[in-house]
């Protein structure tokens, strides 16, 4: 396990990777994983946000969860996946 920012770009396609994706004034929008960090980037681009850093690679799945439910609890209540459109402050 790698904990550390990394650039999508740098973590190997099948590695686990959480992350954070942040709107165009730095507004973290929503934390997840994935096993492609690069198709993720794209997908989240595609709403208007960026994803320029992974928090944690080469984990396993259990643990990548664990630390995505870790964050989500640290920024609150309102950061939840079904609101997705309200920002996190």
């Amino acid at each position: 396990m790698m904990v550390g920012l990394m650039t999508h770009t740098e973590v190997p396609e099948g590695d686990v990777a959480v992350y954070v994706a942040r709107d165009a004034g730095g507004v973290i929008r929503f934390v997840g994983y994935t096993r492609n960090l690069e198709r993720r980037a794209a997908e989240h681009a595609s709403r208007g946000w960026r994803l320029e850093e992974a928090l944690m690679v080469r984990t396993d799945v259990a643990t990548a969860r664990s630390v995505e439910q870790a964050i989500i609890n640290r920024l609150g209540r309102r950061f939840d996946r079904h609101a997705r459109d309200e920002p996190v402050s």
